[in-house]
């Protein structure tokens, strides 16, 4: 899952014209690092999903690494608006060995959102298992 920080002060602050560009912004990216295989989409509000089959947790957090570094490196320009803008990214896998569901993913990446977050900001955290319920 992948989270535009601070985006709710960035329409506080410009047009929402301004932010819809800004999430063109980071669909763009988001398309352009990854692979035909992959399915990347808008998850709603400021959110987006990318999946990723038949790829292991590493190559799951060096593709999150790549897109952020790609986001962070990006200026978004408008009209009278100029942004630099982050993502933060949480990461979860699923090895087809345990049972699971797709909620149950979504909600362990959440919880790797939230300690992406947690931590700063324009970060990725891949789900340990040892974040608690409280801070998703």
């Amino acid at each position: 899952l992948i989270d535009v920080d601070n985006f709710k002060g960035i329409n506080d602050t410009t047009e929402y014209a301004f932010g819809d560009e800004v999430l063109r912004r980071v669909a763009d990216a988001l398309k352009n690092n990854v692979r035909e295989t992959d399915f990347a989409a808008r998850f709603g509000g400021d959110e987006f999903c990318v999946l990723l089959p038949q790829t292991s947790p590493a190559e799951a957090v060096q593709t999150a690494l790549r897109i952020r570094q790609k986001i962070a490196g990006m200026q978004v320009h408008k009209g009278s608006y100029q942004r630099s803008v982050t993502v933060s990214i949480g990461v979860d896998s699923y090895d087809g060995r345990a049972a699971s569901t797709v909620d149950h993913l979504r909600r362990n990446a959440n919880r790797a959102l939230q300690e992406a977050k947690r931590r700063g900001k324009n970060q990725v955290w891949l789900w340990s298992g040892s974040e608690t319920e409280a801070q998703a």
